[in-house]
Parts: structure tokens; C-alpha cells; sequence
């Protein structure tokens, strides 16, 4: 900012531009659309907005999240919702931070979650779930009826499916404590 000043101090100086001109175009005079629709909504809307934006993102094989305002206060109860509720997202960790720039009128908000994955490894680990799923729907019987489909799920699973109640146990324990501090910038 001070080297944009000191450039258009020493343009105006040799009268080369017009000063208002190049304000008026490092300088937004107003807020941004998305801003002030975001405003606009109730907390419970500003909520589900900043979830389904998070979500939308991730789905789409996104690394990042852009909010073209500050949501800082939704972010990490989003974050939560978005991972619990969407099991095919499990590159992502519960640790995340984001960014926060400003001008004089607007905010940014760039959301990062720490992956701890290659994309190549995503890619792999998602093949192997996607081949498992085949597997087992391939075993299913194209003639069962609803029932017998539920109860060889339910077998599977039984049978492939090992229940760790001491993982569960961390789990509960790091449900009530607060979710990791942010990072900003």
C-alpha cells in the first residue's frame, strides 16, 4: 500500500494520471455482493451458507475454501459438519486454519484443512473403497428382496468390520473438548 501511494504521489507530481481515476480502481467503493447477501441472512442462515459453500468445495475435489466474506465465526463448526457428515472426504483431518485479508471495504476468507494425503494416494485409497464397494454390492443377490439385501450388508460388515472401543473412547473424549484452534493470518 505505501509503494502504491509513493507511485501515484510521484505520478501525480509529474501530472502523468489523474489520481481519483487509479484510487477508484485499487479501491472498491462498495462492498461486495456477496458480502452484503451474507449479511442480510439470519446466524442460522449464515451457518448452513458457510457449510454448504465448504461442502460443495471438498465434494468437488477442492483443497481450499474462498468466502468472498468473513465467516471466521462459522468456519470450524462447518468444518466439523462437513467432515462428519461426508465419510468420502476421509483425506481430510480436523486440523485446519484459514486466512483472512482486507481492504478498506471488503474481507477474504481463504479456509485451508490440513491434508496430510498426496493426491496420488487419495486417488489410490479412493480406488480401493471404490473396488470394495463393487465387491460387495456384486455379492448381493439380483433377485433378494429388500430384506436380504439389508441382512448380507449387515453381515459383511459384521464380518468384515472390527468395533475398537478405544478408539471410540478418544473419539468421544475429543468430541467435548473444544475443536482445534484456528490459524490466521
Amino acid at each position: 500500500c505505501a509503494l502504491l501511494c509513493v507511485s501515484i504521489s510521484l505520478t501525480t507530481l509529474c501530472g502523468c494520471i489523474d489520481t481519483k481515476n487509479i484510487l477508484n480502481l485499487v479501491l472498491p467503493e462498495k462492498k461486495s455482493e456477496a458480502a452484503i447477501e451474507f449479511e442480510a441472512l439470519s446466524e442460522e442462515e449464515k451457518a448452513e451458507e458457510v457449510f454448504y459453500q465448504m461442502e460443495k468445495a471438498f465434494l468437488n475435489g477442492e483443497k481450499t475454501v474462498e468466502y468472498e466474506y468473513d465467516c471466521s465465526e462459522y468456519l470450524f463448526t462447518a468444518y466439523r459438519k462437513v467432515c462428519t457428515e461426508n465419510p468420502q472426504l476421509f483425506w481430510l483431518t480436523r486440523i485446519s486454519s484459514y486466512q483472512l485479508s482486507e481492504t478498506l471495504v471488503n474481507k477474504k476468507i481463504v479456509f485451508m484443512p490440513t491434508i496430510l494425503l498426496t493426491d496420488e494416494e487419495i486417488k489410490l485409497m479412493q480406488s480401493e473403497i471404490d473396488a470394495e464397494t463393487k465387491k460387495v454390492i456384486n455379492g448381493i443377490d439380483k433377485d433378494a428382496s429388500d430384506y436380504e439385501k439389508v441382512l448380507y450388508l449387515h453381515d459383511y460388515l459384521v464380518d468384515k468390520c472390527d468395533y475398537d472401543s478405544e478408539s471410540a473412547d478418544v473419539v468421544l473424549e475429543n468430541e467435548k473438548k473444544p475443536f482445534p484452534q484456528n490459524v490466521h493470518n
